[in-house]
């Protein structure tokens, strides 16, 4: 694959991971990749537009799930393996590269996407039940909120 791209003067960057994926997305005008739910979060995170090619062969086939949101949005568009081609590809980013404003309106979408802050807001619904922060419901090793004295439980049992 690298001689291919090499041979028609088109530089790239092949590999299985990445480990700077916020360095890259920053970068990237188009992402194009497997849907992952942390891929898919990222791209929302910073709106990038992609194209999706879930892994058919995962579990309950979820990334092609993934794909549902962003690509209903308008925030990228996605292609079932089997129907992924070189032609196919070639097509989806012509019809990206030919207008602009469409690959802009996607990264705009993308971005409507994402739940940022989910972190967050997740651990204010937990701390939210019972009306009490996590501190206080939470207390490793502490002594019982009401501890009788030993003489306060010879009364007791005395009555």
């Amino acid at each position: 694959m690298r001689h291919r791209y090499a041979t028609h003067g088109i530089p790239a960057e092949l590999a299985t991971y990445f480990e700077n994926m916020a360095e890259r997305l920053a970068g990237a005008h188009l992402f194009i990749g497997r849907a992952g739910a942390s891929t898919i979060a990222e791209l929302t995170a910073v709106g990038r537009p992609a194209i999706l090619i879930p892994l058919p062969i995962a579990t309950d086939d979820h990334q092609a799930a993934n794909t549902r949101e962003i690509v209903a949005a308008g925030g990228a568009r996605a292609i079932r393996q089997e129907k992924f081609t070189a032609s196919e590809l070639a097509k989806q980013i012509q019809a990206l590269a030919q207008h602009p404003e469409t690959l802009a309106n996607a990264a705009h979408a993308a971005w409507n996407c994402g739940y940022p802050n989910a972190a967050a807001d997740l651990a204010d619904l937990v701390e939210g039940f019972g009306g009490a922060p996590m501190q206080d419901v939470i207390r490793v090793g502490a002594k019982p909120a009401v501890e009788k004295s030993k003489e306060a439980l010879a009364l007791e049992r005395a009555e």
